[in-house]
Formats: C-alpha cells, sequence, structure tokens
C-alpha cells in the first residue's frame, strides 16, 4: 500500500457488544463463504478482465488489494480520487462474479459523476441503476 492510502477493516472495530446485539436483531444474519470467493493465484484472471473490459494493463497502488478483499467478503473503505480507477475496484468484483453474484453493490457518488458512472457501465455491458436520495 502507499503512504498516501488508507485501509480499515471494519471487522472488529467501531462496534461495541451492545451494538452487535442490536444490529443481529435487526439485520437477518448473512451467510458467510466457509472458504474464499477468490482462491489464491487468480490475479491473473483478475488482471485478464481488467484488461479485457476496461482496457487497462495494470493496477495501481492498492487497486488489487482493495479488489481481493472485497471479493473475499471482507469490508472495505476505499479513498481514492473520483473516476473510473476509483470504480474498478468496485466493478471488478461485480464482474467476477457476475454469474452467481447474489449480493448488491451501491456506491454513493455526487449526482454528475454517478449519471456518468451509469453510462459508462452500461457502455461495458455490466447493468445498472441510478437511484436519487428522493426516490428511495
Amino acid at each position: 500500500m502507499s503512504d498516501l492510502s488508507i485501509y480499515y477493516d471494519a471487522e472488529e472495530d467501531w462496534i461495541d457488544e451492545n451494538d452487535i446485539v442490536e444490529f443481529e436483531e435487526i439485520t437477518p444474519p448473512v451467510p458467510i463463504a466457509e472458504e474464499p470467493l477468490v482462491q489464491p493465484g487468480h490475479r491473473e484472471e483478475i488482471q485478464t478482465l481488467l484488461q479485457a473490459v476496461f482496457n487497462i494493463n495494470h493496477f495501481l497502488p492498492n487497486q488489487y488489494e482493495a479488489i481481493d478483499a472485497a471479493m473475499n467478503g471482507n469490508d472495505i473503505f476505499l479513498v481514492f480520487p473520483k473516476g473510473e480507477q476509483r470504480n474498478i475496484c468496485y466493478q471488478i468484483p461485480v464482474l467476477y462474479h457476475f454469474p452467481k453474484l447474489t449480493n448488491i453493490v451501491i456506491v454513493p457518488d455526487s449526482l454528475y459523476l454517478l449519471q456518468q458512472d451509469d453510462h459508462n457501465l452500461s457502455v461495458h455491458n455490466i447493468p445498472t441503476l441510478f437511484c436519487l436520495a428522493q426516490e428511495i
């Protein structure tokens, strides 16, 4: 990871025991995969997807680590400049698992960027839904 990046693993931080009890009562439990979704050594497959869909030959610092963490079911908080380089970190896991996808990826963004991202994803044949806050 670069010195300018922040990596935060939310697995055991920021929630105390009382919050967990309330959270579990409100939200039904989500089954956790017994084995990682991405097996070790699959970096080449992810690299191929990056080249085939986005015509990009290499990952920026921290992109692969964020993608790998997301694909293995970890919570991630990613701080990247806006644009395609950040969005790839959300899009690659969706594309990799698309045939068997059972999750929804929500990426909050500014209105203009969200409209632009929606258009860019449709160019790559990635199904999207554009939703404004007042529509929720």
